[in-house]
């Protein structure tokens, strides 16, 4: 009888000697890939590959060699395909949060302003920089400075920073220096917020950093901006505050069309609709979904 502890330790070594071999020879890095996205969700196979390929991305994203070509939504760019947002679209063709970015695609134009809160490494940013194009803009939030960071140089490698400005604060619903912002291990997870995010086991405990917190209605009086088209938020459990430091814009029409990460029973959804939005379900990410907002009931 064949000893299941071995087996498991053969697989694993199986899978780690693949990956290393793959990303020391870019050949067979593309020759993989080649064949991965065709057999992702094979029987057997598939659970190899994606084993293969997740340690490929581990290795690729802590080495830093991870920086290819991709087309997202028919927009060129350069991404590090080993980061968790771009790994299975590299590999399998499976595009992160696939009908968010189609909402996207559905309403930027040449031109138009996109904001994204809590824009991580920047997916987003860059999908929407290249649909606005020279002439749009697009602000990203982003207050932690290790992911901040990464979505600088994701900017600058794309060489979008003629159309996007980062700002290292947080939006909340006050002006304020010094608020916590929890930082677990992994990326995707920080909040100002820890005992309301949909993942409040990963971040109990989590260490802190101290940010700068700032209303979007007062950034946007100050700007020159006169109406966004869209606005995507993701801040881990803060959509009220965020929501309620930009009540004049969402009230008076200037943010057109807003994605929010939250559920229909949330009081952020709630107050969206007592403010004239109507919503439109795009799809469910974890617990909680991401929701289509647009202003005056059109449709979303």
């Amino acid at each position: 009888m064949r000893d299941p502890l071995k087996l498991g330790a053969a697989y694993r070594a199986a899978a780690n000697g693949c990956a290393a071999m793959l990303s020391e020879a870019e050949w067979a890095e593309r020759l993989f890939v080649a064949v991965s996205r065709r057999c992702w969700n094979v029987p057997a196979a598939g659970r190899f590959i994606r084993s293969v390929a997740y340690r490929l991305a581990d290795r690729l994203f802590a080495n830093g060699t991870g920086v290819r070509d991709v087309v997202l939504a028919g927009v060129p760019l350069r991404l590090d395909v080993g980061h968790w947002t771009t790994r299975e679209y590299y590999f399998a063709d499976a595009m992160y949060e696939q009908m968010t970015v189609r909402h996207l695609a559905s309403l930027l134009r040449t031109g138009d302003v996109f904001v994204d809160a809590g824009a991580n490494n920047g997916y987003f940013t860059l999908i929407a920089a290249g649909m606005v194009g020279a002439g749009g803009r697009v602000l990203a939030f982003e207050p932690n400075p290790a992911v901040r960071q990464r979505l600088v140089q994701n900017v600058r490698r794309n060489c979008f920073d003629d159309r996007v400005e980062i700002a290292s604060c947080a939006l909340s619903d006050r002006n304020a220096e010094g608020v916590p912002l929890f930082v677990p291990t992994w990326d995707g997870l920080a909040t100002l917020v820890p005992d309301r995010t949909h993942e409040a086991s990963a971040v109990a405990g989590a260490p802190t950093i101290d940010v700068a917190t700032r209303t979007f209605d007062d950034f946007l009086a100050a700007s020159s901006i006169e109406r966004v088209t869209l606005m995507k938020i993701d801040v881990e459990g803060a959509e009220m505050e965020v929501l309620a430091g930009m009540r004049a814009s969402l009230a008076s029409g200037r943010v057109r069309h807003v994605i929010l990460e939250t559920a229909v029973d949330r009081p952020a959804h709630r107050l969206l609709l007592d403010l004239g939005f109507r919503a439109t379900h795009l799809e469910s990410v974890g617990p909680v979904d991401n929701i289509a907002y647009a202003f005056g009931g059109s449709a979303a």
